[in-house]
């Protein structure tokens, strides 16, 4: 506290006085879940805000959550373990220790920040062609991050309005499926994807429409910091397509009967599907008006990736194969371009893996094969995973053969192979030897159709739903009643 002297005058603190610093964070003490946790909970605050009405609230709990410790430590993980950051490029900052990484949280302010150009890169593609794209540095890709975390829940909440919006790929198979295992339903689709080019019409239409620090905002755009939705999720782009098409299209109908303006959409990300009864009316008609609307916001359709179908053809979309057969079932399942990506994969694992141990090879293949599984769960899938099994059985068995050329066949399986829950060839490697009595413990490979059975896709509640908040209600689960062999 402060004393008066006896000249009346008020005496400070001496200057060799110890000044408060604030506390040095370490990078590997860090508490992740308590970082999330904190997060998730302002994010909650935000889609609950926005969600009311409240939009100078939502704004205000942006601000907070981009100025916190939490969130800039979570976007300094999240730049620094992306596929990106693993991209050989000069990066002048690179964040490859806890101390570089540590020092970059701090570094993550809003005043005086200035966006660098971008950086290029090349990789090469499955088909042996090169590709040549433009990246941020990583001080970019964090603030990115950081002000992204803040559009998330906005987002949410904007996509909880639109019907035709689904939340993750998943979700969009699961109305695939409500809308065309319809007795009578649609029979053509167009299929689309949107590019999103920076130029002046896109720019001022996200100043526009985008809820975000609008300074920012134009930090950003200056230097064409918006692809690949690092700043918002793409999908805000096709926001309004299916009311907008449904009120260019009034119902009418000919003498036939038919429906001719009834028109569905499903839309994920940057990709979604019309549904109509006329290829026609698809081409001449919506077609256009599709193209007209991602016009007004500075956008064009992939020409490569739009076009029409027949259902009883099939096609692909999002990873998946739709198809209706003549006798009017619908089928789900993985496309073929899928499986030989995630076999393609598995191969290349088993192949760079040769000096490795069983237990190595079998931690390597679980989570890539976990992963496969549950993004096709809940589907027709049974005999492709079936197929995937029996593909990995045959690469494990070959790798289990050429590390023992001079043994039978019988060793070899007894090796690598053994009984499990009364089911046989599973490649598993014993935790106990095998000198003790007691009964085993074995590291297991997991197999594709027993992780779909574990990840069954239901309806699943809003990302940022407040725990207060019961008006999401999921449909009871009922157990599937299988007939008798």
């Amino acid at each position: 506290m402060s004393a008066k002297t006896e000249v009346g005058q008020t005496a400070c603190a001496p200057s060799n006085a110890p000044k408060k610093t604030k506390p040095a964070y370490d990078w590997n003490r860090i508490d992740w879940k308590k970082v999330s946790a904190d997060v998730k909970k302002l994010q909650t605050r935000i889609a609950k805000a926005q969600k009311e009405g409240r939009y100078g609230k939502a704004r205000a709990l942006q601000w907070l959550l981009t100025h916190s410790f939490s969130a800039k430590a979570l976007a300094v993980k999240q730049a620094t373990e992306n596929p990106e950051g693993r991209i050989p490029i000069h990066d002048p900052a690179q964040w490859t220790d806890s101390k570089s990484k540590t020092e970059a949280i701090s570094s993550l302010r809003r005043r005086g920040y200035r966006p660098s150009p971008l950086l290029r890169a090349c990789f090469q593609k499955s088909d042996g062609n090169f590709r040549k794209f433009r990246i941020p540095t990583m001080k970019d890709r964090a603030m990115q991050a950081l002000y992204g975390f803040a559009m998330e829940p906005v987002a949410e909440v904007m996509r909880d309005t639109d019907a035709s919006a689904a939340r993750n790929p998943q979700d969009a198979a699961i109305r695939c499926a409500r809308l065309f295992a319809q007795h009578g339903g649609a029979t053509w689709v167009l299929k689309g994807s949107v590019q999103i080019r920076p130029n002046a019409a896109f720019h001022a239409w996200m100043e526009n429409h985008i809820p975000m620090d609008k300074q920012m905002l134009r930090k950003f755009l200056k230097y064409d910091h918006t692809g690949a939705g690092r700043i918002f999720p793409t999908s805000m782009v096709l926001d309004g397509l299916e009311p907008f098409l449904q009120h260019c299209f009034r119902r009418r109908r000919k003498n036939s009967g038919a429906v001719l303006g009834d028109v569905r959409v499903i839309r994920c990300e940057k990709d979604f599907l019309i549904a109509s009864n006329s290829r026609e009316f698809l081409e001449t008609q919506v077609k256009p008006l599709a193209e007209a609307f991602v016009a007004e916001r500075g956008a064009t359709l992939s020409p490569d990736k739009t076009a029409i179908f027949n259902l009883q053809d099939g096609f692909d979309f999002l990873g998946f194969h739709l198809r209706r057969y003549p006798t009017g079932k619908f089928f789900l399942q993985p496309s073929k371009d899928s499986r030989k990506a995630f076999l393609g994969r598995i191969r290349e694992i088993v192949r760079h893996s040769k000096a490795s141990t069983q237990q190595e090879l079998i931690a390597r293949l679980n989570p890539i094969i976990r992963q496969w599984a549950a993004y096709y769960a809940g589907n027709a899938s049974q005999r492709a995973f079936s197929t995937a099994d029996h593909q990995i059985l045959q690469c494990l068995w070959r790798w289990a053969k050429r590390r023992h050329p001079n043994k039978g066949g019988r060793w070899i399986y007894n090796r690598y192979f053994h009984t499990v829950n009364g089911r046989a060839w599973c490649f598993a490697a014993p935790l106990r030897s095998p000198e003790s009595t007691d009964e085993w413990d074995y590291f297991l490979l997991e197999r594709t159709v027993r992780c779909a059975r574990k990840h069954r896709h239901r309806n699943s509640p809003p990302v940022f739903q407040h725990p207060r908040d019961h008006s999401f209600q999921p449909a009871p689960h009922k157990k599937r009643r299988f007939p008798e062999a």
